[in-house]
């Protein structure tokens, strides 16, 4: 994740100079009518990821083999069903509604088939690296999205020298990578994965289970699809376009720093899943416990240092003159909001592997749609801007008590262990480090100096680190980290 970072900052830069802001924004604009179905390719992934868990934790193969047929089927309908109305609406709305300068529609159309094509793909993907994740092949997933990162780095360079239309070209070398990455991870799935049989699997009672269960996993995720576009439609209906501008920004360092709790939870979840699926319900809770824990430590690790010196971190990357007084409190808050947010994912897990989703996504979904709507009532009742993101906070804050309500009656979640071993230690870690931190920024005022901000910086990491260390965990986890350490380094 750190080298994929780095190498997609850099690169996303690069691009930017190579192409001009003009052919930049197409890219963006015409990419942007495929891309909004992105909520059903993150819906498909965590169903196809739970049903064969699901299957691999009962060890039978013959119904990991079936779902993953069926599920092969139903990713190869929407595929199908995409290509019908991207080919269908996309040229026209291209033609007649996005503002693109006419000698640059031809290079737009080309733009848009690659985006289809990128977004199929993916699509397609979806049985095949769940098969993977499933199965805790996580060096593999490593291996690919470095391939993916450096194959894209391979592309720029490609680009700074050719001397074709660079916005084609950049659109048909991307879809050309995305091609490849499927087609390896079938090869590879197919030759080492038991039970990934390349063929369609339609079962009438099968396929209903799957797509009940997708439609409201898909549910689930459209509410959080539906707060992103309502606060920034709120915000830039009270606030205007410069602040909706700092929310876009806070948006991107939110989605860079949770990404890390996010791989996190991509290598715990099939566990879960897995040990419910077993009858082994108290160790499927225990890892709901533990990876609660840790995801908020790590994402509070990488958080910490950017809550302190946001202004400097801001400054340095968009330039003084770009950095406004909204733009640092929003990137402040909504990390905060994630903060709050990431302690969702292990409970969540937990609820699917049960595949009674129903309920479950109503009550948080409907929970969570209330962040808009208090947005609203407090922008109308004149209150500042950021009183938008701590509406976000607020519900998500609500949101979580209802979900540990329905996990105590759901799976039988313990919510006198859950604040022993998860909310103790947090609370416990927040204070000590903030008062620690709180005191080292009063006596280190290092605005204008970039070395003694990055020492401010790693001084915040490693006196949170030391706090989480010996405060946060306990000595039988301290004992298992220095046992892995160990035989690591052995190795």
């Amino acid at each position: 994740m750190l080298i994929v970072m780095v190498v997609t900052f850099y690169t996303a830069r690069i691009t930017l100079r190579l192409l001009g802001l003009d052919d930049y924004g197409v890219q963006n604009a015409v990419g942007g009518l495929v891309s909004f179905m992105n909520v059903i390719r993150g819906t498909m992934t965590s169903a196809t990821q739970r049903f064969l868990s699901y299957a691999l934790g009962i060890k039978d193969i013959k119904l990991y083999s079936r779902n993953f047929g069926g599920l092969l089927f139903i990713c190869a309908v929407l595929s199908l069903l995409v290509i019908l109305v991207a080919e269908s609406i996309g040229p026209w709305i291209i033609n007649s509604y996005l503002v693109i300068p006419p000698t640059r529609i031809y290079a737009a159309q080309w733009v848009y088939q690659c985006a289809i094509v990128t977004f199929v793909c993916s699509l397609m993907l979806i049985p095949f690296s769940a098969a993977i994740v499933s199965h805790e092949m996580m060096k593999i997933y490593a291996y690919m999205s470095l391939y993916e990162v450096f194959a894209k780095l391979i592309i720029v360079t490609i680009l700074f020298y050719s001397t074709f239309d660079k916005l084609i070209t950049l659109s048909v070398m991307h879809a050309i990578v995305d091609v490849s990455i499927l087609l390896i991870y079938v090869g590879y799935c197919k030759r080492h994965i038991v039970g990934c049989v390349i063929r369609f699997y339609y079962n009438k009672s099968l396929i209903k289970t799957l797509l009940s269960y997708t439609g409201w996993n898909l549910f689930g995720s459209l509410s959080g699809t539906l707060n992103v576009a309502g606060l920034s439609l709120v915000i830039n209906l009270f606030f205007g376009p410069v602040v909706n501008g700092a929310k876009a920004i806070a948006d991107r360092i939110n989605s860079t720093v949770v990404s890390f709790s996010n791989n996190f939870y991509l290598a715990v979840s099939p566990q879960i899943v897995k040990k419910y699926a077993a009858g082994e319900k108290m160790m499927s809770l225990q890892l709901v416990y533990k990876s609660s824990k840790y995801s908020f430590f790590l994402l509070y690790l990488l958080s910490l240092p950017l809550l302190f010196l946001m202004r400097q971190c801001l400054d340095v990357w968009l330039g003084k003159d770009y950095v406004t007084d909204e733009m640092v409190l929003f990137s402040q808050l909504i990390l905060v909001y994630s903060l709050v947010n990431v302690l969702e994912q292990p409970i969540s897990m937990i609820i699917r592997a049960t595949g009674n989703i129903k309920w479950y996504q109503i009550c948080v979904g409907c929970i969570t749609l209330m962040s808009v709507p208090l947005a609203y009532l407090f922008s109308k009742l004149s209150f500042p801007s950021f009183y938008c993101i701590l509406s976000l906070i607020i519900t998500y804050f609500f949101a979580h008590i209802v979900r540990l309500y329905i996990s105590m009656k759901q799976v039988e979640l313990s919510i006198s262990t859950y604040f022993k071993t998860v909310v103790l230690p947090i609370l416990t870690v927040l204070c000590l480090s903030l008062i620690i931190n709180g005191v080292i920024n009063v006596f280190f005022n290092l605005d204008d100096n970039l070395f003694l901000n990055i020492i401010h910086g790693l001084v915040i990491v490693l006196t949170t680190g030391s706090v989480i260390y010996w405060i946060g965990i306990t000595s039988n986890e301290r004992r298992e980290i220095k046992n892995m350490i160990a035989l690591h380094i052995k190795k």
